[in-house]
C-alpha cells in the first residue's frame, strides 16, 4: 500500500464565506495601504484574523494564536501562517 500524506481536518463553519466577502471588498489590501508595517505578517491579515476570531465566539483577542492553532490559515487568511506568529507580542509591536 502507498504511503499517503496525512490529511488535516478543520471545522471552519461560516468563516470561508466571511473570508470570501472580505476578499471581494478588498479589506486586507485597504488596511495594508492605510497601515504600512514592517511586521512579519501584514496588518490586513492580522485584522482579518481578529475579525474571524471575533465572529466565532468569545475568544479574547490576545489568544489569537491559540484560536488559529486549530484552523486552516491557508483557507481563512489566504496564506499559510504559523499561529505562533500571531501572539500578542507579535501583533502589537
Amino acid at each position: 500500500m502507498e504511503n499517503l500524506p496525512d490529511i488535516d481536518g478543520f471545522t471552519v463553519q461560516h468563516l470561508p464565506i466571511v473570508t470570501a466577502y472580505a476578499q471581494k471588498i478588498g479589506i486586507v489590501e485597504t488596511i495594508n495601504t492605510l497601515v504600512p508595517t514592517q511586521m512579519e505578517i501584514d496588518a490586513g491579515t492580522v485584522i482579518l484574523g481578529m475579525v474571524l476570531d471575533t465572529l466565532t465566539g468569545r475568544n479574547p483577542l490576545y489568544r489569537l494564536n491559540k484560536y488559529f492553532e486549530n484552523q486552516d490559515t491557508q483557507l481563512l487568511l489566504g496564506k499559510k501562517i504559523d499561529p505562533l506568529k500571531l501572539q500578542l507580542i507579535a501583533v502589537v509591536t
